[in-house]
């Protein structure tokens, strides 16, 4: 088992949807399980940075995320 800080941006850049505020980024933590044949399963949350507003609504503070493969 090991386990891992990250930090994830990026953007969406459509010309026939105009986006306020384009970029995005989460900072979390990450842990991952080694299993025989290099195969992985990664369990990981993300805290979101700059969390959105609208209507009055809150969007959640973050997400889990899970994959498995090969990394």
């Amino acid at each position: 088992m090991d386990g891992a800080f990250f930090y994830d941006g990026g953007a969406v850049l459509l010309s026939q949807l105009p986006i306020d505020d384009p970029y995005r980024d989460t900072a979390g933590i990450a842990l991952r399980f080694g299993f025989t044949g290099g195969i992985y399963l990664s369990l990981e949350y993300g805290f979101k940075l700059d969390r959105k507003l609208w209507a009055g609504a809150h969007e959640n503070p973050g997400a889990f995320h899970l994959a498995i493969g090969t990394f």
